[in-house]
């Protein structure tokens, strides 16, 4: 009797595992090189953030890490062509890029981000132009 339940209670799991184990085949390339420049600029934001969750929120910690994301992301997903700087496309996204082989990177990477400079609200004169990146 115990066998039955125990095998009655185990069922639900089996197959929940081998339902994960199939996951990774029906996902397409797009949907991982997403997840994978999200992981990237979120630890970017995150860092943004906890500025805000401190104690103390000078104006100036504040710009400075406004700052600092704005140049991680251009750095990272946009690029400086005027500069001759290219993209890295941040750890997750490059090590995914490394594994497979793709010939053009998604629009929505370089666009994402794009939107996220642009409308960061605290800019330092003279670091940014918007008609810089392309």
């Amino acid at each position: 009797m115990d066998t039955l339940q125990n095998d009655t209670t185990n069922e639900p799991i089996i197959k929940s595992h081998a339902h994960a184990q199939a996951l990774p085949d029906q996902l397409d390339a797009e949907f991982i090189l997403a997840t994978k420049f999200l992981a990237d600029i979120l630890s970017t934001i995150s860092s943004l953030c906890k500025v805000f969750q401190s104690d103390y929120v000078a104006l100036s910690d504040v710009h400075q890490e406004l700052n600092k994301a704005i140049d991680s992301i251009t750095v990272e997903f946009i690029s400086y062509p005027k500069y001759n700087i290219l993209s890295t496309f941040g750890f997750h996204l490059c090590e995914y890029l490394d594994e497979i082989t793709i010939a053009v990177i998604p629009d929505f990477v370089k666009e994402f981000a794009q939107a996220m400079v642009i409308n960061l609200p605290i800019q330092e004169i003279g670091t940014f132009d918007e008609d810089e990146i392309v």
